[in-house]
This record gives structure tokens, sequence and C-alpha cells, in this order.
């Protein structure tokens, strides 16, 4: 539960609301819009961590984002909160220490009280 609670806390608090910019590195074809080659993306992780396709609840705090019907933590493909990707050039070099120190920080809080 408490792995639920500080991913929620990630989604709902949003800290990063944008990511990291982006250039095209050839013409896109996005939806039917083409996006040139060069033109500069940021992404908007907000709209990700807010979207009522992913999210029962968007605008409320719930920690049962993450929990599946038994109770267990499960991972969501919408929570992206330092950007897109794994360990490659669009991952936060940071998010391993972070996370860990989300969790250290957190579960003390809670220890104390």
């Amino acid at each position: 539960y408490t792995e639920a609670v500080i991913h929620e806390i990630q989604r709902f608090a949003n800290l990063v609301p944008m990511g990291v910019s982006r250039s095209t590195p050839s013409d896109v074809n996005f939806r039917g819009y083409v996006i040139p080659k060069g033109t500069e993306i940021i992404p908007l992780l907000t709209s990700a961590l807010n979207d009522e396709l992913h999210w029962k609840t968007p605008d409320q705090f719930n920690p049962s984002h993450f929990l599946d019907a038994n109770g267990n933590f499960i991972r969501r493909e919408a929570f992206i909160p330092f950007s897109i990707g794994k360990r490659g050039r669009r991952a936060c070099l940071g998010e391993g220490l972070a996370k860990m120190e989300l969790f250290l920080f957190f579960s003390g809080l809670l220890r104390r009280f």
C-alpha cells in the first residue's frame, strides 16, 4: 500500500508538468497531422497523469489507482512522472534515486506517527 500511496502522490502532485523538449528526427505523421523534421516537441506529462481514460478519479487523491482487486500494487502505463523511456536517453537519469528517496522518506515519516 505504501508504494501505491507514493505513486499516487507523484501522480496527483505532478511537480514537473512538462518533459524535456525533443526535436523530431524526420517528418512525423501523428493522428493525421504532419510534424516537420526538426520541430521541437515538449511532452505535457500532466495530460497523461490526469487522463480520464486511464484514471477512475483523476481529480482526486486515490491510491487505489495503483492497486488491483486483491490490494496488490500494479504498475500503470499512463504513470509517467519521470517522462517516457526505460534506461534510454529519454528516461530521467535520477528516477531510481528519486524513487528510493521517496520511499525512505515516506516510510520513515509514517513510522514516526
